[in-house]
């Protein structure tokens, strides 16, 4: 928005036509990233419009300036640079001697972009995604292209040449948003996450490349796969449908091998504390009960042996069974407060629960994902019960219990599998969370909840198969229609913009979710879109 102010009569003489602006202010070049950290650079070039030369004032907020100085002739130009200094909304005004003046405003923003993203990087094993993330640039394209010109006739290579582009969307997205701070849900890993080589050149061979011209490049410093309970085969006959224990129905976390679904986390500054709470048993929550089979007179099955009412677990199961479908980890990073070089943590509390659906009788995945989800609503309320896996167990550095303490900063991200006014989970349950006092519910449930263009005009196509009618259709975030994934800061973190990938037509990346022959899910990039929350630190005494 530019702005101009008249303060003196001789400058109204010099009869400009009214839509002049006397001092122009803008950036050059024109197209420049729509974010900034303090250091960087920002370039802008004044321009003189009126016939008479003036001598410059420059003001920045929240940036130092150079260049500019003195006295810019009539019609002439030069060049300012801005030095961001702080978070917060750049800008700069210059100000002639007169009293004429123009102030150009952002939209650029120095924050902490902090953002979960459902990769659906899911595969029938976890070879074929490391393969793929193997593949240098000159290997990718001529796959791609060997496709595209109808030389493939094999399936198999088809589908590997369709998966290499979604890997390419999918960075592209990333290299579009360029968050500090990056949960990737659904990033198969071989189960431990100990070995990060498919993680290690999905950084370097698809993110560290440009996918675009208009795009630059993007990578992270810093990287971990999580353990995970996917996959992991447990002694036990969980589905109740007898003989050997066996995948998926029998693992720990639904997997047809072990690290499928797990995720990942990306970021830009440095790892320190970290906790897993991948063994921590449902049963140690309060409240806990074994799942019973209330739904009676429906289509569910009920197990041969058991009745309505019974618990669907045997008592040695419950016991042993897992919270926590895949993991539920406490990560600490270091990062810089407003207006200082001193760092401080930030605790990401990360988890993918189970989706609510493909239910029997006990309704055992809607409450699950329920009991989950609860787990981070007592954890921010700094509640004593919880234990992680002993220390140097499944990557834990450190085995102190009890949730978070008062006043610790945290974010909890992750496809949560629930929203809160529409779908199959328990709504009480992530309303619950998102409107806790220990949240900053403006991003939850306020004004600064993460929306999108690209949401509306999906619901309203003939593409939209479910949800299609919904209330807050903006604030969806996957195309069954539902607000599935959350970045979800404390109250004590300032929040100063969000939202969600999701172009609508016109809009640059359109592609990236919506490919006439592709589709606009797992085939194009991913079901699910990115979602992004700008934020940080304030300066405390």
């Amino acid at each position: 928005m530019l702005l101009r102010k008249l303060l003196t009569g001789s400058l109204a003489a010099l009869s400009l036509s009214a839509s002049a602006d006397v001092l122009e202010v803008s950036l050059s070049p024109a197209t420049q990233p729509d974010r900034f950290k303090p250091k960087d650079l920002i370039t802008l070039q004044v321009k003189n419009n009126a016939p008479i030369a003036h001598t410059l004032t420059i003001t920045p907020e929240r940036a130092t300036a150079s260049g500019c100085t003195g006295s810019i002739p009539a019609g002439g130009t030069c060049d300012l640079t801005l030095t961001v200094t702080q978070f917060g909304e750049v800008s700069v005004t210059v100000k002639a001697a007169d009293g004429l003046y123009e102030t150009f405003h952002g939209p650029y923003v120095s924050a902490l972009r902090v953002a979960t993203f459902n990769l659906s990087f899911d595969r029938k094993n976890f070879s074929d995604l490391n393969t793929q993330m193997g593949y240098n640039r000159t290997t990718q394209d001529r796959k791609i292209k060997d496709w595209r010109d109808g030389k493939l006739t094999d399936d198999t290579k088809i589908q590997e040449a369709k998966n290499i582009v979604q890997i390419q969307n999918v960075a592209e997205i990333i290299q579009r948003t360029r968050p500090d701070i990056l949960v990737m849900a659904e990033f198969n890993n071989k189960g431990t996450g100990s070995n990060n080589d498919a993680l290690t050149n999905f950084r370097d061979n698809y993110l560290s490349l440009t996918q675009n011209s208009d795009v630059g490049s993007f990578s992270y410093t810093h990287i971990k796969n999580v353990s995970t309970n996917t996959g992991l085969l447990s002694p036990f006959d969980l589905d109740n449908k007898g003989g050997t224990p066996a995948l998926p129905g029998d693992g720990w976390g639904f997997g047809f091998y072990h690290g499928q679904y797990a995720f990942a986390v990306a970021s830009n500054y440095s790892f320190t504390d970290y906790k897993s709470f991948q063994t921590f048993k449902w049963l140690a929550m309060p409240g806990a009960e074994n799942p019973v089979i209330d739904l009676c007179n429906g289509p569910e099955r009920i197990p041969e042996g058991k009745n309505c009412g019974d618990p669907w677990y045997s008592d040695s199961a419950w016991e042993q069974f897992r919270v926590s479908s895949k993991n539920h980890i406490d990560l600490a990073i270091e990062v810089p407060a407003q207006g200082s070089s001193t760092l401080k943590k930030i605790h990401m509390l990360v988890s993918h629960p189970t989706p609510p659906v493909f239910d029997e009788s006990a309704r055992r995945n809607y409450k699950r994902n329920s009991a989950e989800i609860k787990f981070w609503d007592d954890y921010i309320k700094a509640k004593d019960y919880f234990a992680p896996d002993p220390k140097g167990t499944n990557g834990s550095t450190t085995d102190e219990k009890g949730g978070l303490k008062q006043g610790d900063y945290f974010v909890v991200a992750g496809d949560l599998n629930a929203d809160p006014y529409e779908g199959d989970g328990d709504r009480q349950t992530i309303l619950g969370l998102l409107e806790n006092p220990q949240v900053n519910t403006a991003v939850t449930t306020g004004s600064l909840i993460p929306t999108s263009k690209g949401a509306q005009e999906y619901l309203s196509s003939s593409v939209c198969k479910r949800n299609c009618q919904r209330n807050n259709g903006d604030t969806i975030t996957s195309t069954s229609g539902l607000r599935l994934d959350h970045v979800i800061p404390s109250a004590n973190l300032t929040v100063m913009r969000s939202g969600v990938f999701w172009p609508a037509t016109g809009e640059p990346g359109r592609d990236l979710v919506d490919d006439p022959k592709l589709g606009q899910g797992k085939g194009v990039s991913s079901d699910h879109r990115l979602v992004w929350v700008d934020l940080y630190i304030p300066a405390t005494p």
